[in-house]
């Protein structure tokens, strides 16, 4: 004799009620998980009906854990294919949280809101055309966002089986905006020197006389770094004294560190 046909995954057999007590009633039935495994799942009440539908809501609370992808189809909301592809995300290990994050964020807020009244069969190629056109007369970025987020969407749906091909695929080709690069005008750039001589001029004005560094003549020890005050500098070969007087550095005659050089009001000297 054949035996009892088995449940397609998350859905559940009949639901029997019993009393149990004065006043108390379980109602239970037979639930095919998402791992195929077949599970008796009981609610209780004060009557009959009141166990019947606490029953149902946990065996409805159930098919939305981990099993959504399965029971979804092509005729299925989108919303549910959605929903589902969200719990697979949330699983994903090789994915930080804030990207989770951003990927939940962009689909509530640029995908549902075009395709929440449509079923999956229904995401056709031509309605992803113009929604992508809609989202690309507002800006490339938010148009590529969605792009990106739809196809990894139906993507998933590909994998269930619950569609052939992903359409999005198939859509035209989204053209990123020339980008010209912008440079400072010269009298931008004047503006700028400008303001950074008044604000070294507003800076040295706003010291006080006695906190400005003295004047140290060019030839004492005390104008170079410490351990290197009776280092000769070492001669450029192309001009020695002169052309630290352009530059405003010196090489180190015993080292190959590089020593500031300033005037005798104590500024760097060729700025």
């Amino acid at each position: 004799m054949a035996g009892r046909p088995r449940l397609p995954i998350s859905t559940f057999g009949a639901i029997k009620t019993t009393e149990v007590g004065a006043g108390r009633f379980r109602a239970t039935a037979r639930f095919r998980d998402w791992d195929g495994q077949s599970r008796q799942v009981t609610a209780t009440g004060s009557s009959r009906n009141a166990a019947e539908t606490a029953l149902k809501v946990e065996l409805a609370a159930r098919m939305r854990v981990g099993n959504v992808g399965d029971s979804a189809n092509a005729g299925s909301p989108f919303r549910m294919l959605a929903e589902a592809w969200l719990e697979d995300l949330m699983l994903d290990v090789d994915r930080a949280n804030g990207t989770k994050t951003v990927y939940e964020n962009e689909l509530r807020g640029l995908v549902l809101p075009f395709f929440e009244h449509f079923t999956v069969r229904e995401v056709t190629v031509g309605r992803i055309e113009l929604f992508l056109k809609v989202q690309r007369a507002i800006s490339y970025t938010r148009a590529k966002h969605s792009r990106t987020i739809l196809s990894m969407v139906l993507g998933f749906a590909v994998r269930r089986g619950i569609i052939a091909r992903n359409p999005v695929k198939e859509t035209s080709r989204m053209k990123k905006p020339q980008h010209t690069p912008k440079a400072l005008t010269p009298d931008q750039v004047a503006a700028i020197r400008l303001a950074a001589r008044d604000w070294r001029t507003a800076e040295r004005q706003a010291t006080p006389a006695a906190q400005r560094p003295a004047h140290i003549p060019r030839d004492s020890p005390e104008r170079w770094p410490r351990n290197h005050g009776d280092h000769p500098p070492r001669l450029s070969p192309n001009g020695g004294d002169a052309a630290r007087q352009r530059t405003g550095y010196a090489g180190c005659g015993r080292c190959t560190r590089t020593h500031v050089d300033v005037d005798d009001k104590g500024a760097l000297r060729g700025a």
